[in-house]
């Protein structure tokens, strides 16, 4: 980009300029555009016109690109006629822009960049391949997809990602002792979550805690519904018990089970029963809940 002036007359060189000089000094620079670059025509109409690119000024000592626009670099005596004025490039640039498919609009590369910010409005993408970014408001018609296709975190495509459950209780927390492990592993697919875990509780350092057993989720849930039934819940070790999972909070599941064959009021799963969870002991759910 270049910049111009309508109202810059002719001046003259103060002094001499050999071929290479890059600073001229002028008589004056009334009018001369205040923003960089410009052009000049140092000696106009002569055997020796040359055209430079002005890129900066301290008062009228003008620093230079010399021999621009297919001219080349000149020596210029004392007196020279310089004057500001539009060249060949002014009126090849735009015919260029003009002409071409690829580097416009100061893009390198094609029309539609790949490092400015851009908004592409009512265009057909034929086979792309899209690595990151966010996508609002669209429709995908016939598409393969493959890897891991996310909305706000939600794995469209139902990847399974994992996450670590913690066994907590409402009074006191357990200790899981040493040995344990937590395994967990989920997919979401819209609105609807598929959670799986295992709770391996230590071989040795176990301790169970006081209250109702309560376990983390992985993504926040629906609480639309008041405590659904989600699930098997299974605990297993020397004497252990099969109940269902049900939604306790947004943020974590309890247990419940029957109390009786016959039906009757159902167990709350916690430290205290229905049966004693001891060292060794392995906890296993799979569940479905509606995300948030």
């Amino acid at each position: 980009m270049r910049y111009y002036s309508s109202t810059a007359g002719n001046t003259t060189l103060s002094g001499g300029v050999t071929s290479t000089a890059t600073t001229i000094t002028v008589a004056a620079t009334t009018g001369f555009p205040v923003s960089f670059p410009y052009t000049l025509v140092l000696d106009p109409g002569l055997a020796t016109q040359e055209i430079v690119s002005v890129t900066s000024a301290a008062g009228a000592t003008l620093t230079v690109t010399r021999g621009v626009d297919g001219t080349t670099g000149q020596a210029h005596t004392a007196g020279a006629v310089v004057q500001h004025s539009h060249t060949a490039q002014d009126f090849q640039e735009p015919q260029n822009h003009i002409a071409a498919s690829t580097g416009v609009h100061g893009l390198a590369g094609a029309v539609v960049g790949t490092t400015d910010t851009q908004t592409l409005t009512n265009k057909t993408l034929t086979t792309p391949t899209i690595n990151t970014g966010t996508a609002t408001g669209i429709t995908i018609a016939n598409a393969i997809l493959s890897g891991t296709l996310s909305q706000s975190g939600v794995n469209i495509l139902g990847a399974w990602l994992t996450y670590t459950p913690t066994l907590t209780a409402t009074t006191t927390n357990p200790t899981l002792g040493t040995g344990s492990a937590q395994i967990g592993r989920f997919m979401q697919i819209g609105k609807i979550v598929i959670c799986q875990l295992q709770i391996n509780v230590g071989t040795t350092g176990w301790a169970a805690g006081s209250g109702s057993y309560r376990i983390s989720l992985p993504v926040t849930a629906s609480t639309a519904i008041s405590t659904p039934r989600l699930g098997a819940l299974t605990v297993y070790s020397s004497a252990g018990f099969i109940g269902a999972a049900y939604l306790t909070t947004s943020t974590s599941i309890g247990g419940i089970y029957n109390t009786s064959l016959t039906g009757g009021t159902p167990g709350i799963w916690g430290a205290s029963g229905p049966a004693a969870q001891v060292s060794g002991t392995t906890i296993d759910t799979i569940f479905t809940y509606e995300a948030a």
